[in-house]
C-alpha cells in the first residue's frame, strides 16, 4: 500500500538538515576574508602593471639617426616622440571646461592691472596668488594630456620620432629616423612617457666605464637594524 502524503512529510521532518558552507557575514564592519589567490585583493586592489622593459634595454643610436622636425634644443642628442597639438586638444576633453576659465583668469589679471594705471601695483598684490594657481594649474592638465594622448595611441611606434612600426616584427630599425625599436620597450614608454624619459637620463648620469671607491671598509655596528 503506497503511504501517504502526511507520512512521507512526517519521515522528512526526521531527516537532519544539510549543513551549508559558512558565508561572509554581511553585518556592517564585518571584515570578508581575502583570497589569497585573487591579485585584485592584496594591496587593496591596487596591483601594479609588469614590468616588461625598462631604459637599460635601450639600444644605442646609430650615427646616421635623423633627427624628427619637432626636435628643439632641450631634447638634447636623444630625441622623444610627443603628441602635436591636435591630440593634446583631443586628450584634454571635457577638462576644456576647467582650462578655458583658468587661462581666462592667468590672462585677464594682467590685461586688468594694465588698464588700471597707477592702482596696478595695488591691483596685483591681492590678486597675483590667483593668476598663479591658474597658471600652475593649466600646466598640469596641459601636461596630463601629453601624457594620456601618448597612453590612448593604439599603434605601435617609434617612441623617438612617432613612425608607426607595427607589422615591423619585435624589434627593428625604425624605417623614418633609423633608431632602433622594441615593442616592450614601447609598452613601457606609453605608460609614463615623463617618468620612462626620467630614467633614461639618470641611466645616462650613473657614473659607469670606471671603478670608484665604495668605502674603507665595512661599516661599523651603531646597533640599528
Amino acid at each position: 500500500m503506497p503511504a501517504s502524503r502526511g507520512t512521507l512529510l512526517g519521515h522528512m521532518d526526521d531527516i537532519p538538515p544539510t549543513p551549508r558552507p559558512p558565508t561572509p557575514s554581511t553585518q556592517p564592519g564585518a571584515i570578508s576574508p581575502a583570497r589569497t589567490d585573487d591579485p585584485g585583493a592584496i594591496m587593496g586592489g591596487l596591483v601594479p602593471r609588469e614590468v616588461r622593459a625598462s631604459p637599460v634595454d635601450m639600444l644605442a643610436a646609430p650615427l646616421d639617426a635623423l633627427s624628427p622636425d619637432f626636435v628643439t634644443m632641450f631634447d638634447g642628442k636623444t630625441p622623444w616622440w610627443r603628441p602635436g597639438a591636435k591630440e593634446v586638444a583631443k586628450a584634454i576633453g571635457w577638462r576644456w571646461a576647467i582650462l578655458l576659465p583658468l587661462i581666462a583668469v592667468a590672462l585677464g589679471i594682467p590685461v586688468a592691472a594694465m588698464l588700471m594705471g597707477r592702482f596696478s601695483l595695488q591691483f596685483l598684490g591681492g590678486e597675483i596668488k590667483f593668476m598663479i594657481m591658474a597658471i600652475g594649474a593649466s600646466i598640469s592638465i596641459v601636461l596630463y594630456a601629453m601624457k594620456r594622448a601618448v597612453n590612448v595611441r593604439k599603434d605601435d611606434f617609434c617612441i623617438h620620432c612617432g613612425y608607426c612600426v607595427h607589422g615591423l616584427g619585435t624589434s627593428g630599425q625604425c624605417p623614418e629616423c633609423g633608431r632602433h625599436f622594441n615593442l616592450a620597450i614601447i609598452g613601457e614608454y606609453k605608460k609614463d612617457p615623463h617618468f620612462f624619459v626620467d630614467r633614461w637620463r639618470a641611466l645616462q648620469d650613473a657614473p659607469k666605464g670606471f671603478a670608484f671607491p665604495a668605502g674603507d671598509g665595512p661599516t661599523p655596528d651603531d646597533g640599528t637594524r
